[in-house]
């Protein structure tokens, strides 16, 4: 039965069609792929039947709905407008699974289907928007002009929604040429579209990113500046370091992520600093003084770290013992 579904697709016609939509219910796993190939073969007069049968309700075996979503990427390039429309037609479903899977075969349509999916995220339907976004970042390059041409023109009207919807998909592409964009959105007056825009800076690497980065320390928005520590500690950048140490001793609201920073640097510039505080009153930052000293791994350490095995906090004392194994 598989060998003659398989046959049948050599020939076109609506006859072939509808014995290929029958062998869809067949039994045998075998002959119901043969069936959705037989029916991709037919070309564009069969785009609507394997459309539909990549809905879940359309068939109870998960092959069918498989092989149906491998026929619309192969056929993506080939029929890409008309596939859009049909996509697009579906893309609303009450299915959320349906809705995923459909917004990520939009991204398969080349450009009218990226120009889609864009619209769902600028027309921020509470629907499609969320599905439609991660979409696109599994295909960002493409969304990259569209983003370009969207924020050419400051981003101060623009929804911060929409905004942090670009961000994700900039972010996926990590293309250091896109540093622009984020520069323009960090002149954006909102705290929320900073501190998003500083967030998906850390995914992004690039020597435009970095001093953005050391920029965004001093930001007047707390969640801003500690975005910001988070990427130059991961980055490991010494040169933000004495800005750090001014945000410790200053006592800034994000000390504990640049106490963090400056662990996760290493450098041993930050380690008079971070003796100052083993007195602190707050236990949480002595802890993180802790765990900074045991990263940087300075000798010197050693004997501010021993009195902070005696500390009455326990969390501490257990992290004053680990940096002391660390160093030793």
């Amino acid at each position: 039965r598989a060998a003659a579904v398989g046959a049948l697709g050599a020939y076109s016609g609506e006859v072939v069609a509808t014995r290929a939509l029958q062998a869809v219910k067949d039994d045998s796993k075998e002959v119901r792929r043969a069936a959705v190939i037989a029916l991709e073969r037919q070309g564009e007069a069969s785009l609507p039947s394997v459309v539909a049968l990549v809905r879940t309700q359309a068939s109870p075996h998960s092959d069918v709905r498989r092989e149906a979503m491998r026929a619309v990427v192969r056929q993506g390039p080939r029929y890409p407008l008309q596939l859009t429309t049909l996509l697009a037609n579906e893309l609303a479903t009450d299915d959320r699974a349906d809705r995923q899977a459909i917004a990520y075969l939009l991204a398969s349509c080349a450009r009218p289907g990226t120009e889609r999916l864009f619209a769902e995220i600028e027309a921020n339907n509470p629907r499609t928007s969320f599905y439609a976004r991660r979409a696109l970042e599994s295909r960002p390059n493409a969304a990259i002009d569209l983003v370009r041409n969207r924020l050419e023109h400051g981003s101060q009207t623009l929804d911060p929604t929409f905004i942090a919807h670009v961000l994700a998909i900039l972010s996926a592409a990590g293309d250091p040429a896109t540093t622009d964009l984020l520069v323009t959105l960090m002149h954006d007056r909102r705290d929320r579209v900073r501190a998003d825009t500083v967030s998906a800076a850390n995914r992004i690497h690039g020597p435009g990113v970095t001093e953005l980065l050391l920029s965004a320390l001093n930001d007047p928005c707390k969640d801003v500046r500690e975005h910001a520590a988070t990427g130059l500690g991961m980055r490991r950048e010494t040169r933000a370091v004495p800005a750090l140490i001014e945000r410790v001793r200053s006592e800034d609201e994000m000390m504990l992520r640049a106490i963090w920073a400056l662990g996760e640097i290493g450098d041993p510039q930050a380690v008079s600093a971070l003796h100052d505080l083993r007195a602190h009153n707050r236990s949480t930052v002595r802890q993180y003084v802790c765990q900074a000293l045991g990263k940087i791994g300075e000798p010197d350490s050693l004997l501010v770290l021993i009195e902070l095995v005696d500390d009455t906090d326990e969390l501490v004392r257990f992290q004053a013992s680990r940096a002391v194994e660390a160093i030793d």
